[in-house]
């Protein structure tokens, strides 16, 4: 039985902002970087202007790389009564993580502090699933080093020293910033030189100028500590193979109160990463998968070094970005006495911005699928 985690599939990539192949023609007819739609039966293609009663019941679909060579879809065809699943996916850029510590009000002579755990792809090949995390811990001066209890105790200090310890930490895991609590008015503040809106970024002078308004004027202008965490390097093609690929490239984090910090009030806010979608370094990676069902790789690797042995032809570029459409179908085949029904699959990676290639593709997919 096929295992559908690794069924058989490929990927084309289109490089032409065109409309697909006009129908009446053959493969042949197809241009560098062009898709077509073939019935496969009479190896004529059609195209988002057929009649819904005129499209084929078995078809193929096959792209024109750079050296004229034809790549096609999986299988020997694509039945239309087979099919199981389609998607799109339109370029996702991704975007880090953000958790906000807001709201604390310090003590005298008091640790504060907080603990982080990293999960991210890279932490998970190198060391499994086991907890990987870090403490940040400052402690408030005392008394005797304060000139009164408030000039020790104005949440903006303490806010600096979390900021300072995460920055100046050597393993750079996280970048740790100050953001405006409440709306700030420049006017009323010696050291600010223009508003600032709630959410917006305090410098660190800025929320020095803050701690020293409030104990002048019994004022509560305060800062929050806003954390995002670090993305991950996802790797190069430069030795053939992506040797370190990682398609997840953002971490997620998850922020505990310590001693001190649990009971000084504070509140954790956070919101969620976006992971990115169809980046070109990951279209990349699917054609690696791809490469011993379509030849466009020997796919031998040294022992010695764990890289290809032999050139490995890609046809997507590292810096596209790509909008991905995908078919997953059954093919059913008799062997002896018995019939196999085989998962196959077909991804067309098409270059974000080609909107002649993406507006006939979606008129056509449409068709196929739902006629």
């Amino acid at each position: 039985m096929a295992n559908r985690n690794n069924f058989v599939h490929n990927v084309l990539v289109t490089d032409d902002n065109s409309s697909i192949l006009a129908k009446d023609n053959s493969v042949e007819d197809l241009t560098a970087g062009k898709i077509g739609f073939f019935d496969a039966e009479t190896n004529v293609s059609f195209d988002n202007t057929t009649a819904t009663a005129d499209l084929p019941e078995k078809f193929y679909i096959a792209v024109l790389d750079g050296d004229g060579d034809p790549k096609f879809s999986a299988g020997q065809f694509i039945p239309r009564a087979e099919l199981l699943n389609y998607s799109k996916q339109e370029y996702v850029e991704g975007s880090p993580m953000k958790v906000t510590i807001s709201g604390f009000k310090p003590r005298i002579d008091t640790e504060y502090g907080i603990r982080v755990e990293f999960r991210n792809s890279e932490i998970y090949r190198i060391q499994g699933h086991v907890q990987f995390s870090k403490a940040y811990i400052v402690k408030t001066p005392a008394l005797s080093d304060c000139g009164s209890t408030d000039e020790c105790t104005d949440p903006n200090r303490l806010a600096i020293q979390l900021v300072n310890e995460i920055n100046f930490d050597q393993d750079d895991l996280l970048v740790a910033s100050l953001v405006a609590s409440q709306d700030i008015t420049a006017a009323s503040v010696d050291g600010i030189s223009s508003d600032i809106s709630a959410g917006d970024a305090v410098t660190l002078e800025e929320a020095e100028a803050l701690a020293v308004h409030n104990i002048a004027n019994d004022a509560s202008l305060t800062t929050s500590i806003e954390l995002v965490p670090n993305t991950i390097d996802g790797g190069t093609f430069a030795s053939g193979i992506n040797l370190k690929f990682h398609k997840l490239l953002q971490t997620v984090i998850i922020v505990s109160k310590l001693e001190g910090l649990a009971s000084s009030g504070a509140t954790i806010t956070e919101t969620d990463p976006v992971f990115s979608q169809g980046r070109g370094p990951v279209v990349m990676q699917k054609e690696y998968h791809t490469a011993h069902y379509n030849g466009s790789s020997p796919y031998v690797i040294s022992k010695t070094t764990n890289t290809p042995i032999g050139d490995f032809e890609y046809t997507a570029d590292k810096n596209t970005n790509y909008t991905q459409y995908s078919l997953e179908y059954d093919l059913t085949s008799e062997g002896g006495f018995l019939s196999y029904k085989n998962p196959l699959g077909c991804i067309i990676a098409v270059p974000e911005g080609h909107s002649n290639t993406i507006s006939s593709l979606d008129t056509l997919m449409w068709l196929i699928t739902f006629f």
